[in-house]
This record gives structure tokens, sequence and C-alpha cells, in this order.
């Protein structure tokens, strides 16, 4: 081999034991040495020679702070592997499960390291003792012998996770629920480790609650410990731990639009009213209009789903979130089957209610009429408002729309008393292609008002929609003026015959 190809494969090697495995100062010095004698050799040696250089080299790499360190069991690639003496067990996992995930893609672990044990893992040292190592302890307690040193001829035995069967569930008022890999000799004290211990929020933890299954999954045993208590533990129990709830919680609702003060407002429970959170909001501007304000609820079924999914309670289970998640995806969908599901209505009427029904689902939280929330004594001003909630005051209308066949269509200016022939002249008039059928679209209800046979008063945040006459061609009057003179002559042909039957 070449004089520089063997030196290029030293600086290879040295630098790849330090990334991969933590080689010490002395080592790196150690070959800097090493390298840095090669110059002095001939640039002329042959093959043979440097290749047994480098194979002199390769032999040193043990006693230059590299030990040798066998995994097996049920661990994505069993073998032997160099790591270093200053290594401890969790970090030589670590490194050998990334280098997996990230060099060589592994379809084992999937981006999820669950499907590796990380409780019940034993050390098998060449003077024969055996170590229990949990990893998931020491990561979430810091116990430093629960991850000692690894040593030279150390061998790792991953034993099987297996979560679906052989586990130890935790929820309830504890910091971290979820499911954990049972090891024989679990008590309840190791699960509470496990959930960084009891949730703190909680005033009171009133018991422990173990649930244990027989073989075919029928009968239930629970079995109730006071908190301070302890139990051995079978494979498969779940553990609930019960306190006493706290309303001690965030509860707010969002004010937007005209007031001195939008944003969220701090609320109670169950006694802060409408007439309270405005004040809190610091009353409504001038240019607020309560006609149109309005009231949604956060306590609709979908919104107190989301909020669940959202909190992502169950942490630990995520398959037991997709019924939630498809109602919120087909919640619209589903309710409209329900409500058609028993009716009577023919295709046409279906068209018509399926829209309906779907600005219901839409507007559904809108069930507040805030016009009247100014009146101290009035039953909106007392509606007690809810977590979630959410006020719009938006801004006091001051125009008309007029829209359809007139000569511009735009918001006009309103004026106090002006009838519907002042907004047409303003608009520049009607169309050529206008109807007769002139209708008022009021701002608030949006109900259709024939304003041409009905004098109604606008006011401002009304629309005025101006119809179209529909052109049809000659051929279709013929097809109609056909069809009518088949059905006459159908009809005078049977009052003929019937009049011959009678003579």
């Amino acid at each position: 081999m070449p004089q520089e190809k063997w030196q290029k494969n030293t600086i290879q090697l040295l630098f790849w034991e330090m990334e991969n495995n933590n080689m010490n100062l002395k080592s790196v010095f150690v070959g800097l040495i090493i390298f840095l004698s090669s110059f002095g050799q001939s640039f002329s040696q042959d093959s043979d020679e440097s290749s047994s250089r480098s194979s002199s080299l390769m032999s040193m790499m043990p006693s230059m702070g590299t030990i040798s360190i066998t995994v097996g069991g049920e661990f994505p690639v069993t073998g032997t592997f160099i790591a270093s003496p200053t290594e401890r067990v969790d970090q030589f996992v670590t490194r050998m499960v990334a280098t997996l995930s990230k060099e060589f893609k592994n379809p084992w672990l999937s981006g999820d390291d669950n499907a590796i044990a990380k409780r019940g893992i034993q050390i098998k040292r060449a003077d024969g003792s055996v170590i229990q190592i949990d990893l998931l302890k020491y990561r979430l307690t810091g116990d430093l012998k629960l991850n000692p040193y690894l040593k030279n001829d150390d061998l790792i035995l991953f034993p099987k996770a297996n979560l679906e069967k052989n586990f130890i569930t935790i929820s309830g008022a504890v910091v971290k629920q979820g499911k954990f890999q049972f090891v024989e000799g679990d008590n309840v004290s190791d699960i509470l480790k496990l959930a960084m211990g009891f949730d703190p929020v909680y005033p009171k933890i009133e018991f422990i609650e173990i649930s244990s299954l027989s073989d075919d999954g029928n009968i239930e045993v629970k079995t109730s410990i006071p908190a301070a208590g302890d139990q051995l533990l079978k494979r498969g129990d779940r553990i609930r731990v019960v306190a006493a709830e706290t309303f001690k919680k965030d509860y707010k609702v969002l004010v937007l639009g005209e007031v001195e003060k939008p944003g969220f407002v701090f609320i109670t429970k169950n006694t802060t009213s409408i007439s309270d959170v405005l004040k809190k909001a610091g009353g409504i501007k001038e240019t607020g209009s309560l006609r149109f304000a309005k009231l949604l609820s956060g306590s609709t079924a979908a919104n107190i789903v989301k909020k669940s999914v959202e909190e992502n309670k169950l942490t630990y289970d995520q398959w037991y979130l997709g019924p939630a998640y498809n109602y919120l995806q087909f919640e619209p969908m589903a309710n409209l089957m329900e409500m058609q599901r028993m009716s009577s209505l023919t295709n046409e009427d279906t068209i018509f209610f399926a829209i309906d029904n779907q600005l219901r689902m839409m507007q559904q939280n809108d069930f507040a009429d805030l016009s009247k929330v100014n009146n101290s004594e009035s039953e909106v001003a007392k509606t007690i408002i809810q977590d979630g909630d959410v006020i719009i005051i938006p801004k006091a209308p001051t125009t008309v729309y007029v829209f359809g066949q007139v000569g511009r269509t735009g918001n006009i200016p309103f004026v106090e008393g002006k009838k519907l022939d002042y907004y047409l002249d303003q608009a520049g008039g009607l169309g050529e292609e206008a109807t007769e059928d002139i209708y008022l679209i009021t701002g608030k209800s949006k109900q259709w008002i024939n304003i041409s046979l009905i004098n109604h008063d606008i006011e401002p945040g009304d629309y005025i929609w101006v119809s179209k006459q529909i052109k049809r061609p000659f051929s279709y009057y013929m097809t109609v003026t056909a069809s009518v003179a088949s059905v006459v002559g159908s009809v005078a042909t049977v009052i003929l015959l019937i009049v011959q039957l009678g003579k």
C-alpha cells in the first residue's frame, strides 16, 4: 500500500474512533505519534510492509481505550461491538439505536424504539456476575446505580418487549400516565416511580385501585390500597390513582371585536354572566353593534371532543383516540344522515334541507340575542357563560348593500327613513334585465322579503337584491307548447271517449 494511502487510512481510522467510540485523549495522542513517525519512513516501502504497519495499529486499538461488548437477545442487531470504557449502558444503547435508525434505516425500529425493551435487561460479566438494568427507571429518576459503566467482554441481554401482553398501565392522578413493560417483582411503588409520582395538582389522593383480569379476560378482580400503600403486581394489572377532582382550572372566554380590551377574560366555573364578561373587557365601544353580536358556545359535543383530543390525556395509547378523531372528521356528514334517515323528503326538498342543516351546524353555537345585554334585568344579561365560549362584537353597519340587476352594486350609506326607491336610485337605477321582484334580505336573520310587494323598513346591514329576467330560446317555448298540447289532446281524447260511451 503506498505511504500516502496508509496515512490517509490512519487519519480516517482515528477520526472514526473519536466520533463513534468516544476515544480518549491518550489514545488520540498515541495515534498521532504513530502517524507522525510515518513521515520518517521511505515512500518507496513496499505494500506488504505498509499493510503490516496498518495491521499493527489495528492490533493496538483494544489497548488504546476501547472495549468489546456483545449484544444478545431481542435487539435489532446482535453481535460484538466496540465501545469505550467510559460509556455507561444507556449511552451505548442510545448510540446503537441512533446508528441503526440513521445509518442503516432499520425498519424494525420504524422511527420508534418501543420495540426494544428498556426494563429487565441483564449484563453478564466475564467474572460470572449478573447485573439487572432498568433504563426506563434510570431515565426518569437519574439513579446511576441503574446505569453502570461497561466493562470489557460484557454481554448485554435484551428481553422481548411485548407491550400488548407484558404490560402494566397506570392512569389517574399521576404526573405521567402510561403503559410500561412489566418486570417480575414490580410493586405499585415501582410503577409510581415510572409515572413520576402523584400529580401535585390534586389536593388529595383518595386510594389506588388495581384491576386484574383472568386469563380469558372475562373476570375482573379489583383491589384497593391506601395512597401510601404498596403491593406486588402481576402482568397485565391496571392501576388507577383515584383523587378528589380539582376545579381550580384556567376558565376563560375570548372576547373579540369592538370592546375596549379585547382578548381573553378570566371567569369562574359557573357564576360569571355575559354582562360581567363585557364589563371585564372594558365595555362596548360606540362603534360596536349588539344587534349583530354573536355568542359562540365552546360546550358543543364537537368542541368538547376536540379539546379532549388536543389535551391528549391518553398519551400512552393513541389508538383509543381513533373514534374521537373520526367523530370530528365526519360529524357534519353523520349529522345530516341521522336527520334524513327517517324523513319523507323529496329529492328537491333534500337539497334545500342539506343547505339549511349545514347552516344550522355552523351556527348552532350562536344561541343568544345580545341586543338586550345592556339591560341588567334582561335574561340574556344574566346568562352564565362557560369556559371556551367566544363573544364577537362587530362594528355597527352603516350601509345597505344593493346588488343584482342595478347600475352599480355595492354599499350605499344608510339614511334614516329612506325607502327602496332611494337606494335603487343611489345604485344607478334598475337594469334592462331587471324584473319586478325585488327582495330585502335582513342583515341579522337573513330573511327574504319581497319588498316590491311589502313596504318594509330598511335598516343598516340589510341587503337589497334585484332579480334578473330569465331569457329562454324559441325552442324552449316550442317544447313547452308541444308538451301542453300533448296533454290537452290526451285529455280531450279521454273526454270524447267518455261522451261516446255514454250515448
